[in-house]
């Protein structure tokens, strides 16, 4: 008796996971960009510097050091 409500758990859970699945991949469609791979390399780096030195200057303020 048991493993009979088991199975059916396990398989109604297996249909749960797979139509939300494709629930998600209707509402999250994966972006397409035409943009340059270098351009975003040189973005994403020019970022990474910014939010550094914001970091950075945090904790100069933070600490008082001038």
């Amino acid at each position: 008796m048991f493993s009979l409500k088991s199975d059916l758990l396990f398989s109604s859970l297996l249909e749960a996971k797979d139509f939300a699945k494709r629930i998600n991949a209707r509402l999250h469609p994966v972006p397409h960009s035409d943009a340059d791979p270098r351009e975003l390399q040189r973005l994403r780096a020019e970022l990474k510097a910014a939010r550094e030195k914001a970091r950075l200057m945090s904790v100069i303020n933070r600490n008082r050091i001038y």
